[in-house]
């Protein structure tokens, strides 16, 4: 399902906007440069950096430490190792012996889409008809729905975020390595959670006969029954028999006196004994059969996992209570399944009635772990540590998984930095670029006036801006690499000026 929103802007609101736009396209246009002109700084810095330690650095031991290399840039090989267990403070059964353990929430929620279209009219108005539609999907981050245009489409907040924690001492080999190295292992992996052994897990109600009569119900553990009434686990009720004067039924639950059960259709049937359970969730979850009239008997306890009763517990929080009040106690019985309790499918804890056909406010709980293994480590030995290393344009320390020689190592890093540096270089033209068009943008609005004229406008003044950036980025670049490479930077200074004087040519002519 999709709305449409129409907008129309006059003449006169658009040329305003646009002008006031120019104090924001300049801005634009400066911070491309200082981030042009840094980007450049930090690639030479980092270039330098990798040079020096490629020539200075020592080949190690991880295993027997030497003193003689404290101080020193040393490469070594080994296993990266810890003892720690890592334990989810949100639930205690999840544990691993790892270097990192990580907490990874979904929750599946409403995401708005927003397709615009605008067509210019005569005497320079716009009108903009934009379409909203909404689609579900699975996120670990909150979508915000407070703004969302249509109604009915609003997300509940997420009950539990996300986590990361890493192991306090690891070591390579017999060297303790710092936690700036240590964040470097990123090889995360699934961690599966384990069903509860036999032992552990309470069994669920078995018992598939519905119970017909309320006044067989067994009392609420808060409300103990009468000690004349019999429990009717063990009796069958007498069609001839009726209920004692002094003790009389609540009337949601008398059955009425001239119409007794047929003797031959009152099953005997045995009661599970109650589960007594402190979780705050499982309470809200029979709380909400008892509210929509079904049987607390009626409504199994979920035994796949074990709820953590801390007090910032999911259960504690009342998680998944949304999914609960979205679907009625009718099709949660029928599952048999407890919305705001947590249990293990597909190796993971998931909240809600139905994982194969998710509801808005269901959550998925995973987890990942980064075990111990092989890595290569490029670092400073300090006291049978390895910590950064300082050059004289930077840090330096490396990582690598697995078997790695230093060549290949310092290869990588080279490389690596190059990538990064052409980033930050298309992304400080692409953001000059439309600094320029914002400073460009009231000619193409004055000729609006006629919608075909300030389209042609319009399209000859995004050329002289894309144009104007890439001469202004390849001055930038060059005035930073005369400073830091002068014998590179003459070449770059003339490229820009070749540019400059295009630009010059191509506006002069379509002015003329």
């Amino acid at each position: 399902m999709a709305i449409t929103e129409t907008t129309t802007e006059s003449w006169f609101s658009r040329l305003g906007n646009s002008i006031k736009g120019i104090l924001a396209g300049f801005l634009l246009v400066f911070l491309s440069v200082l981030l042009l002109f840094w980007n450049e700084g930090r690639t030479v810095k980092r270039y330098r950096t990798l040079n020096e330690g490629a020539s200075s650095y020592v080949p190690a031991d991880a295993n027997t430490p030497d003193t003689a290399n404290d101080g020193k840039l040393i490469y070594v090989t080994g296993e990266m190792k810890t003892d720690e267990i890592l334990t989810d403070s949100q639930f205690p059964n999840v544990s691993v012996n790892g270097i990192k353990l990580r907490r990874n929430v979904e929750m599946f929620q409403w995401e708005e889409h927003a397709e615009s279209k605008t067509e210019k009219k005569l005497g320079g108005r716009t009108e903009t008809v934009t379409t909203y539609s909404y689609s579900k999907k699975w996120s670990p981050f909150q979508i915000d729905s407070s703004s969302f245009k249509e109604p009915g489409h609003d997300n509940p907040p997420m009950p539990i975020e996300g986590s990361e924690q890493t192991a306090q001492m690891v070591t390579v080999g017999q060297m303790q390595a710092a936690s700036s190295i240590v964040s470097m292992k990123d090889d995360f992996k699934k961690l599966e959670v384990k069903e509860e052994t036999a032992a552990e897990t309470s069994t669920p109600n078995q018992t598939e006969t519905p119970l017909q009569e309320p006044a067989q119900l067994s009392a609420p553990a808060e409300t103990p029954a009468p000690a004349e009434t019999t429990a009717p686990a063990e009796t069958t009720a007498p069609a001839e028999t009726p209920a004692p004067a002094e003790t009389p039924a609540p009337a949601e639950t008398t059955a009425p006196a001239e119409t007794p059960a047929p003797a031959e259709t009152t099953p005997s049937v045995e009661l599970p004994t109650p589960v007594t359970s402190t979780s705050t969730a499982s309470t809200q979850g029979i709380g909400l059969a008892q509210a929509a009239g079904a049987a607390p008997a009626q409504t199994p306890v979920s035994s796949q996992v074990t709820v953590p009763q801390t007090s910032d517990s999911p259960a504690s929080k009342g998680v998944g209570m949304v999914t609960a009040l979205q679907n009625s106690s009718a099709v949660s019985q029928t599952a048999g399944i407890d919305p705001t309790k947590p249990r293990i499918e597909n190796g993971a804890y998931y909240l809600g009635l139905n994982s194969a056909q998710p509801q808005i406010g269901d959550v998925r709980i995973t987890f990942e772990y980064v075990p111990n293994g092989p890595v290569s480590v490029i670092a400073c030995q300090q006291n049978g540590q390895l910590i950064t290393y300082q050059t004289k344009n930077g840090p330096l320390e490396l990582l690598s998984l697995g078997t790695v020689s230093a060549d290949q190592m310092f290869s990588q890093a080279q490389a690596a930095n190059k990538m990064f540096g052409w980033i930050l270089r298309a992304f400080g033209f692409i953001l000059m670029m439309f600094g320029l068009n914002m400073i460009f943008k009231p000619l193409s609005v004055l000729a609006d006036v006629i919608p075909f004229i300030g389209t042609l406008v319009g399209g000859a003044t995004g050329i002289v801006a894309f144009l104007l950036a890439g001469a202004g980025s390849l001055t930038t670049i060059s005035i930073a690499w005369l400073y830091y490479r002068p014998l590179i930077a003459i070449p770059l200074l003339i490229a820009a000026a070749a540019l400059f004087l295009f630009a010059f040519k191509f506006g002069k002519k379509k002015n003329a």
